[in-house]
């Protein structure tokens, strides 16, 4: 509760979302554009997915509430991007290879939509291209304000850790969380059936796909995007007593770009049907992040402990 009371925290939050808006309707108005002047069967999934949509009241409320959860969720670090000599460069990783890129959820521009849905390239590279806009506009703004909000001394960013050993362990229990929660979901809620049957499947692969097929393999590059992006605040997630719950808050952030639809249904169907609508593949997400997100800090405390003792 202490935080929702600091004057430190409502500033901050309220430069972050005022900039979130503005660039995302920058975007928006120009990716909008340039979409509605390709032929329809050349942006199905764009029209699908609706990314990047003009701003209206909806959209606008969504956008706040997108804002307002990845702000919340950088809080924590946010000492270390705003005092780090490549701190457009690190909070751009963040936004961009974790929300865009790296996203958990398989839409345009996603590793993960390349993987499980018949995006066509030219949709991917659109929303990859937007993205990056985007974050890249965001990060010097947001900075630029913040070096006049106060008076900010950067910091030698840290590499205290080997990168190859911390690449390695990450890569690695990415890939068979990834794995193990995939195969027991799959089992659990049956997606052959969910894949035929529900609205937001449309779009995807068939199960016997090669990609689909196959997926597991490219976890290993999608494993390392994550693991670069995220290297930056090692020291943040180790030092802290909870580490893994903000370990688990940046890498869910590519979820969160599943809100504006989220609600935008809610005023199409009833709570109840948006839910079960859900039901399938964001649940996976969540549990497959928040196992990753545990092991992983225990079993890098443990390697700690056990570099230690030799020394």
């Amino acid at each position: 509760m202490e935080l929702f009371t600091s004057k430190k925290w409502w500033g901050y939050t309220g430069r972050f979302l005022l900039i979130h808006i503005v660039t995302y309707s920058i975007v928006a108005v120009v990716f909008s554009f340039v979409k509605d002047a390709l032929p329809t069967s050349s942006r199905i999934a764009l029209d699908f997915y609706k990314l990047y949509e003009p701003f209206n009241f909806l959209v606008l409320i969504t956008q706040i509430i997108r804002g307002i959860i990845i702000s919340f969720a950088l809080y924590p670090f946010y000492n270390s991007i705003i005092k780090s000599s490549r701190r457009v460069l690190v909070l751009f990783g963040l936004l961009w290879g974790m929300v865009v890129v790296g996203s958990l959820e398989p839409l345009p521009g996603s590793i993960e939509g390349m993987i499980y849905t018949t995006t066509t390239l030219l949709e991917h590279l659109m929303v990859m291209i937007a993205g990056a806009i985007q974050a890249l506009l965001f990060s010097w703004l947001f900075l630029c304000w913040e070096y006049k909000v106060g008076k900010i001394d950067l910091i030698r960013d840290r590499h205290e850790k080997r990168y190859k050993d911390y690449l390695t362990r990450f890569i690695l229990l990415h890939v068979i969380t990834y794995t193990l929660i995939g195969v027991l979901f799959y089992q659990l809620q049956d997606y052959k059936v969910a894949f035929e049957v529900q609205e937001y499947f449309k779009l995807f692969r068939p199960t016997d796909h090669p990609l689909v097929k196959y997926s597991v393999f490219i976890q290993i590059l999608r494993g390392g995007i994550l693991a670069v992006f995220l290297y930056p605040f090692y020291h943040i997630f180790m030092g802290r007593e909870q580490g893994w719950i903000l370990l688990f808050g940046l890498t869910v952030l590519g979820s969160m770009v599943f809100i504006p639809n989220f609600i935008i249904r809610l005023t199409e169907v009833s709570f109840i049907q948006v839910v079960l609508e859900n039901i399938v593949g964001l649940p996976e997400i969540v549990v497959q992040i928040l196992l990753f997100s545990w092991l992983y800090i225990k079993w890098e405390e443990k390697k700690t402990e056990q570099t230690n003792e030799k020394v």
